[in-house]
């Protein structure tokens, strides 16, 4: 049975509670728009046709990315998407990108929010609730460690989804917040009951490590209220 998992939307922000002016409040409410879960490694989707030649291999390559505010280095090469969104506070875009590969789905996302959230105690309460927010979907918190990108705090993650007794995932998470602008770097990778050897588990991690390195807010988006 396929694994499907929903990670375009594995933070909910409410902005009216951690703006500027705002102090802690309750519980992360639903979003008024739900999108469906995304099928992973599905070999005709556009994120794994833009990496498979003629023959049917693999075409092992890193692309380098640069829209606006942010540059990163994606192994394969990324579709780009967007999607209009609604969390209660008016319609955002979200701009998606990704790329599917042997070693996981590679996804960069960013939408732009009517505040800018800069204080890092209200950065962190947001992040804490992000994270008990997973746990209560069934997810397993494997770690999670506060980082600093470029001056900009941020927060990584290694997520356990749920899944059967032939597979599951886990997911290598970071949110970082830059002025208005909430950047998502994810990796999904699936685990079988068939083996994996320390040889591939390795060169997937280094490719995690060297993804996550690559990304820089380049330029600060605007601060404007």
């Amino acid at each position: 049975m396929a694994l499907r998992l929903s990670i375009v939307l594995f933070f909910i922000l409410p902005v009216g509670v951690y703006g500027q002016d705002a102090g802690r409040a309750a519980p992360l409410p639903a979003p008024a728009a739900k999108t469906s879960p995304t099928p992973i490694a599905t070999p005709k989707s556009p994120a794994a046709s833009e990496n498979i030649d003629g023959n049917g291999n693999y075409i092992f390559r890193w692309t380098d990315v640069e829209e606006g505010a942010f540059k990163i280095r994606f192994l394969g090469k990324p579709v780009r998407t967007v999607k209009a969104m609604d969390f209660g506070f008016g319609p955002v875009d979200r701009i998606n990108f990704e790329s599917e590969t042997p070693f996981g789905v590679f996804i960069l996302n960013y939408m732009d929010l009517p505040y800018r959230i800069t204080d890092e105690k209200r950065l962190r309460l947001l992040y804490d609730d992000l994270e008990d927010d997973s746990a209560k979907r069934g997810n397993t918190i494997l770690g999670s460690k506060d980082v600093d990108i470029d001056g900009y705090l941020g927060r990584d993650f290694l997520i356990k989804m749920p899944g059967d007794a032939t597979m599951t995932a886990t997911i290598n998470m970071r949110i970082v917040m830059v002025d208005k602008r909430c950047f998502q770097l994810s990796v999904i990778r699936l685990v079988t009951n068939r083996s994996v050897t320390p040889e591939k588990t390795k060169e997937s991690e280094k490719h995690v490590k060297d993804f996550f390195d690559s990304f820089s807010p380049v330029k600060k988006p605007s601060t404007d209220a």
